[in-house]
């Protein structure tokens, strides 16, 4: 079963939960919502973005993200880009955004320094 919304689509397989269950879907300014009740999901289901209204460069820095609790935090979601659209698989109700993510990871020693002997440490910490 598909389920289409404004740029976005949700395609439950067949067998995708235990027993049929109510789902009702909501989508506003790329976010949507997927709500229903607290079940297990059997399969995965497939969330799909349209992101043709962005520009080239846009779309490069683009993912799915999952939202959760009261700050609203973002949880990046395994995404694949396929031509114009992003997909990624849930088997979780809740909220789904279409974010950015512009901003490159840093690695920084804990545990020692640039130019510091090292040969006696058994290990190196890293954030």
């Amino acid at each position: 079963m598909t389920i289409n919304e404004s740029n976005c689509s949700i395609y439950f397989p067949k067998n995708c939960f235990y027993d049929d269950i109510p789902i009702s879907v909501e989508y506003d300014n790329d976010t949507l919502r997927i709500i229903g009740p607290e079940a297990a999901a059997q399969k995965s289901f497939a969330i799909t973005f349209d992101t043709s209204q962005y520009t080239t460069q846009d779309r490069k820095h683009l993912l799915i993200a999952s939202v959760w609790g009261k700050n609203r935090k973002m949880y990046p979601v395994y995404t694949n880009r396929e031509g114009n659209n992003l997909r990624a698989y849930a088997k979780v109700f809740g909220n789904y955004t279409l974010t950015e993510d512009r901003t490159p990871p840093t690695i920084e020693p804990e545990n020692f320094k640039s130019g510091q002997w090292m040969s006696k440490f058994r290990y190196l910490k890293l954030r």
